[in-house]
Order: structure tokens, then sequence, then C-alpha cells
């Protein structure tokens, strides 16, 4: 039996969570508040912050108006007004009226980011700019507004400025290396989330997209690190159960485990998107694809430039059967950023379900062309091209698969099979072998090995290996035409 087995691969979970930072011993000012209410929501850290720390203001009614107004819940207010002065005395500055009309274009700006009200608050962020060019954070805050409303190429032009105006801001180069990574370029955002962790190393958010993006570059010890020190770093939070799930899902392979962490943590965070699209990795895993869909939709209403959540969508409404809202996906996700290697990946396995072959085979090959480490599209490379008749072609994928991960049994199963296309049977044997030795539960080894021992005569050993098969996985249709087609022959 030389049948291609078809597989279902899931997409590699994407790491990193905004959450936020770990308390350090410094103040918390009044900027700070509003800034982590905005990019973090209402949760119960900014209090615990607070509570920790102390504040280097004494927060008037009016600023405790704004902190409602930006999300803030009756803890954090009630915090605020105890533990205000706490933290070393604040110094008298004179607050110029420039100063207030920008502080006062900020908190409107803030309102309505929370609003969903991003054209507005994009107004308000350039009313600001117009009294203070240069100053680095309404750069930023601006490009945030920008990227809400699907304006990438604006939103990285003012990230970069606000780098160009302050170079040591960790928030800019944490913003702009999100920025890229949302795009689909995460090799491209790791060296400026390492430089927003050398100026913050207290910024989980920065820490958690370093951890996503070292793994999209198969970099799965480094991400882990990352994990680890957040999970350490920040016990009890919302940054804390994402780094506990994701170390679950991807370090134990527990996804049960997993989803209960992610649910912790989306419920002290409900307003980032980075929990939302892993807890629906975690859920497709279980290919509960309802549950899955619908945490990608929430993903994508926080973060509407997300590749990674268009790309995810697309593939979990394509396993539910819906390709025409799969393929929707995946342009909009190139429509972000075409060189992005994953929704070519995943149009690929779409087209490839409708048999349009020739497309598949363009998409594996542009996806493996913008990242030759995407393991998974050299080995469906290798299949596509051996199933359309080039058994060379994908002989040398599929090795290209092995060479990256030598461990993985159903890429030594898939080159067994097209060696016995090629007539190699002696390396076929090898192949199928080294699937049973890696997994040796693994059905489809023993049915394909039990198929090359008949076409060789040695048929003890080929009964044996087709009955081990049979009993592992008797609802398999091809074992069991396999089984029922040989036991009146040779029992």
């Amino acid at each position: 039996m030389k049948a291609w087995c078809a597989i279902i691969v899931l997409l590699a979970t994407n790491l990193g969570a905004a959450a936020v930072p770990r308390p350090t011993n410094k103040p918390v000012t009044r900027d700070d508040i509003l800034y982590l209410l905005n990019n973090y929501g209402p949760s119960q850290s900014v209090t615990n912050l607070v509570k920790q720390n102390g504040v280097d203001f004494d927060p008037e009614e009016d600023y405790l108006k704004k902190v409602r107004a930006a999300g803030g819940k009756d803890d954090l207010l009630e915090a605020l007004r105890e533990v205000h002065g706490t933290g070393p005395a604040p110094i008298a500055v004179h607050r110029s009226d420039e100063d207030l009309q920008v502080e006062q274009h900020l908190s409107r700006a803030l309102e309505l980011e929370k609003l969903e009200s991003y054209s507005e608050a994009e107004q308000e962020y350039r009313a600001a700019l117009a009294i203070q060019s240069k100053n680095s954070t309404m750069h930023v805050g601006l490009g945030r507004a920008l990227a809400k409303q699907e304006k990438w190429d604006d939103a990285l032009a003012e990230y970069r400025e606000a780098i160009k105006l302050d170079p040591k801001s960790a928030e800019a180069h944490a913003a702009l290396g999100l920025a890229i990574s949302l795009r689909g370029d995460p090799g491209k955002a790791i060296p400026e989330l390492r430089t927003a962790l050398k100026l913050n190393p207290n910024d989980l958010q920065a820490r958690n997209i370093l951890g996503a993006s070292l793994y999209n570059v198969h970099d799965v010890p480094g991400a882990l690190k990352e994990l680890h020190q957040t999970a350490e770093m920040a016990p009890g939070t919302a940054a804390g159960h994402y780094a506990n799930a994701q170390i679950l899902l991807v370090e134990k392979n527990d996804p049960d485990g997993a989803i209960a962490e992610f649910r912790e943590a989306i419920g002290l965070d409900p307003y980032t998107w980075f929990p939302h699209n892993d807890y629906a990795n975690a859920l497709a895993a279980k290919s509960d694809w309802d549950g899955a869909i619908f945490e990608y939709r929430q993903a994508l209403r926080l973060q509407p430039d997300a590749v990674v959540a268009h790309s995810n969508l697309g593939y979990a409404l394509g396993s539910k059967g819906d390709l025409a809202g799969g393929t929707a996906e995946i342009q909009q996700a190139l429509r972000i950023n075409p060189d992005s290697p994953q929704p070519h990946f995943i149009n690929g396995m779409i087209l490839a379900v409708q048999d349009k072959m020739p497309e598949a085979i363009k998409e594996y090959r542009e996806t493996v062309r913008l990242d030759p480490g995407y393991t998974y599209a050299h080995y469906l490379l290798g299949g596509a091209l051996g199933g359309s008749g080039d058994i060379a072609g994908g002989v040398i994928e599929t090795r290209g698969a092995i060479r990256q991960e030598p461990s993985n049994p159903q890429f030594h199963n898939q080159l067994g099979v097209l060696l016995s296309h090629a007539k190699d049977n002696d390396a076929s044997e090898a192949e199928y072998r080294e699937a049973i030795r890696l997994v040796p539960k693994y059905a489809m080894a023993h049915a394909n090995l039990g198929s090359l021992l008949l076409e060789e005569g040695h048929f003890p050993e080929a009964v044996k290996e087709i009955v081990t098969a049979y009993q592992i996985d008797p609802k398999n249709p091809e074992i069991m035409a396999l089984y029922k087609k040989y036991t009146g022959k040779l029992f």
C-alpha cells in the first residue's frame, strides 16, 4: 500500500501576551496609570502596582475621573485615594499651558481608544503633536490609533519617528516590535524587542512578544526561556497565567491545562488580543473549531492587523469546511503583509483540500522561499510534489523537513512512501522502521511497512505489521481495507 496519507497540521502557537509590567521600586506616575489602562485594560494588576509602589502625585478628583474614563475600576480608584503620597514627595514642576493642552488631548485620545473610536483618537493625537511635534509618546499613541484603523505603514512610520526623537524610549521600541510582529515578520521584530527589554527589563509585553517571535523563527528553547521568566516575574497576574498556559501547551503538550490557564489570563485582562488568539490555538488542538473561531474573532476585534490571527482564523474556518471564509481571511492577511509566510502556507492547505494542487504547490514554494526554516511547508510541499508525480522533488523537500526536525515520525513515514514509489525499497523500509521507533503505536507506519513487506514476499512479518496497525487503529479505512484484503489470503 503506497497511498498518500493526509494529515491535519495544527498551526504553531504564537506566544506572547500583553501584561502589566512587574512592579519595581519606582512610584507610579499619573501618566503611567493612564497608559497601562489604555494598553492593558482595567486589570487587577494595575491596582496591585499602585498598592505596592505608591504614586508620586496626589490624585485630584478630575484625574480620578480620567482614570475611570480610561477603564479604571472602583478598586483602582480606592487604591489611588488610599496610597497617594506614599512614594517620594512629588517635585513641584511648573506645567506650561502647552503641557496642559497636550495632556488634555492625550486624556481624550485614551478615552476614545477605550471606546474603539480610533479615528477620533487619531485626531486628538494629531492635535497634541501640532502643539508638541517632538513628543515621542504622542507619536506612539498616534501609531497605535493608526494601526487600529489598518493604516499599518503610517503606524510604523510613527513608531520610527518616536524612536528617532527618543532612542531610549522602551515604549517606542516595544510598539515597533509589536507592529512588525503583527505583520508576520518575527525575525525583524526581534532586534526592536531586545532593545525594548534592554531599556526596560520589566516590560512583560515586550518579553512575551519576543517569545512569540523567537518561536516563530523556530527558536523554541529561546521562546520557552522568555515564558519561564515571565511566569517567575508575574505569578498570579494575567501575564503569569498566560505564560503558564504556553508552557503547558508547548513544553508539556497539555492543552486541557493550557485552556484553564488561558481562561484565567483572559479573566484578568480581556482586552489584550494575544491570549484570545492562543486560547483559540489550544481549542483548535482539541478540534473545538466553534470555540476557536469565536476566540480568533475576539482577537481580531481587539487587533485587526494581526496577520497571525487572520491566518489562524482562516485555518479554523477551512478545517470546519468553510473554505470560502477561510480563503477570505487568508487574503486579508496577505493584504496586510504579502511577505508573511504563514498565510501562504495555510492558503496552500486550503487549495490542496480543493484538489488545486498546482496552486497549492505554488503557495508552499512561496512559504519556504520566504522562510526556509518553515518545516511543515517543506513537508507538505514534499507530499504535494510526490502526489503530483514529482517523486524526486518530493524526496528532496521531505528530507529537508527531516533535517530540520529529525524526530518527527510523520516526516519519516512520508519519506518511506516516496522512496517506495521510487522503488528504493531498502531505504523505504528503513524510514518506516524509524517512524515506528519514534512512535511505536504509529498505525500508518506499521501498515505501510506491512504493505512493503508483502511486495517483497516477507509474508509472516508483513502479517504481523498489518495486524499491529489494525489493532492500533481499527477505524482507519485504509488500514481496514488492507487488513480485510489479506486476512483471507494469509491467515
